[in-house]
């Protein structure tokens, strides 16, 4: 069979499926641009206006003006605590201003050098003062190196401080001279590590004070001293010549006298001669008082040496401290001496045993040198410290609390008459340290 009529029905069908899927793609078109328009205009439009507004607060972190936006949706809400935020961090910014520079303005006006060091030993800051007294403008300092600001010998000797508070993290005061353009200054330095968020130690903070008068008037002070003593000791030897020569006149007066009378005279005046000459000695050991500065003494080694020379075979001295160090006048020995000795001498029958003994309570350290003897009176035991009081020369006690008293040490006497002496040192916190491991004062 042969068709020769041309098929429409079927063209016909393609021709509709073909303008269907046209149609179906414009409509397609028409919608995505539709929502493309509708996101623009009612979302991102939006968005727009917040980030606008977050731009200018920024730039403008003082302005007042509060855009509105439009819309009880999420987005509306978001942007409504939007400006607040902002307002906050304006408020914020201008309290840190305000703080900045009223500190700068604390650290313009102070008459002190005041300069920051980084890590890479550049002075990030320094004041218009330290600048002005090194002979320079502080953009001549800023961004160099610390040298530029101080200059050799003192940039060295600052070095190895410096590179302490970056290692250890802890602030170091030192005492040094310095060469300025208006002369040689003795400065007081505090060092003292700033840190960032993180704790990490970004640069040093440095406060170095004028002390020159005080090292001025500290060095005439010693110079007075110094002659005083000369004539104190120059004094004392003549008065010690001329005690021996009373001595020897009143030894060769035995010889020329019978008379009961005149032979208890001249032992009482042998007595007043050994007085005099205790006196003296007095005299000489109170001269040393305050004389050199306080060190940190190593308590055992320094009672162990000082009682050799009182070594009694019938009493047992026991020591029961650590490797403990307590900061004192150089004297210390001489207190831990007349401790001991005036145990031996007055303990009486019955004393057998010095201990020496040591425990750290909530008020610092407390050292305790006890015997088993006669004890004191309770009426004395404070005179026992006045000077004069006591059967030998009277002084021993009275000098030892003012060699503690040097360093605010104090001593009281707190045990049982019949029962033996207790003699309680209370040394305060920071005056002493435990060089063992496990304990720290």
């Amino acid at each position: 069979l042969t068709v020769i009529e041309p098929r429409t029905i079927y063209q016909s069908g393609q021709a509709t499926i073909a303008a269907f899927i046209v149609s179906l793609l414009g409509a397609g078109i028409f919608i995505i641009v539709f929502v493309l328009l509708f996101i623009d205009r009612i979302v991102l439009s939006r968005i727009n206006r917040i980030i606008n507004t977050v731009r200018t607060k920024t730039v403008t972190p003082g302005s007042s003006e509060i855009p509105e936006y439009p819309g009880n949706d999420e987005l509306g809400m978001l942007a409504s605590e939007i400006d607040p935020v902002f307002e906050r961090l304006a408020e914020s910014r201008a309290q840190l201003q305000q703080s900045e520079e009223r500190y700068r303005t604390l650290a313009e006006s102070a008459r002190d050098f005041i300069y920051i060091i980084d890590t890479e030993d550049r002075v990030t800051y320094v004041n218009s003062f330290a600048a002005a007294a090194v002979g320079k403008t502080q953009e001549e300092i800023i961004g160099q190196t610390r040298s530029a600001l101080f200059p050799e010998p003192e940039s060295s000797r600052q070095n190895e401080n410096i590179r302490s508070v970056f290692t250890t993290g802890q602030p170091v005061k030192i005492e040094s001279n310095l060469p300025l353009p208006s002369g040689e200054q003795w400065n007081d330095t505090l060092l003292v590590p700033l840190r960032d968020r993180n704790s990490t130690i970004t640069g040093v903070l440095g406060i170095t004070r004028d002390i020159t008068q005080r090292k001025q008037m500290e060095e005439a002070l010693f110079q007075v001293n110094k002659k005083l003593n000369l004539l104190s000791g120059v004094t004392r030897h003549d008065i010690l010549n001329q005690l021996t020569a009373l001595r020897t006149y009143l030894e060769l007066s035995l010889d020329y006298t019978t008379d009961p009378a005149m032979i208890d005279f001249i032992a009482k005046e042998k007595q007043i001669t050994e007085i005099i000459d205790q006196q003296i000695s007095f005299t000489r050991d109170y001269q040393k008082l305050g004389l050199n500065a306080p060190t940190w003494q190593e308590v055992n080694a320094t009672i162990s040496w000082i009682i050799q020379p009182l070594s009694d075979p019938s009493v047992r001295i026991a020591i029961d401290i650590p490797l403990l160090e307590v900061f004192a006048d150089p004297m210390l020995e001489k207190v831990f001496y007349n401790l001991v000795d005036n145990a031996i001498r007055h303990g009486g029958k019955t004393l057998s045993e010095i201990r020496i003994s040591e425990h750290e309570d909530s008020a610092g350290l407390l050292i305790t040198v006890e015997d088993n003897g006669a004890g004191i009176a309770d009426e004395s035991k404070e005179q026992i410290f006045e000077r004069g009081f006591g059967q030998n020369t009277g002084f021993g006690l009275f000098l030892s609390r003012e060699i503690l008293g040097i360093t605010g040490i104090t001593i009281r006497e707190t045990g049982t008459c019949g029962k033996g002496a207790r003699f309680e040192i209370r040394v305060p916190r920071g005056t002493y340290r435990y060089c063992g491991a496990g304990k720290h004062a």
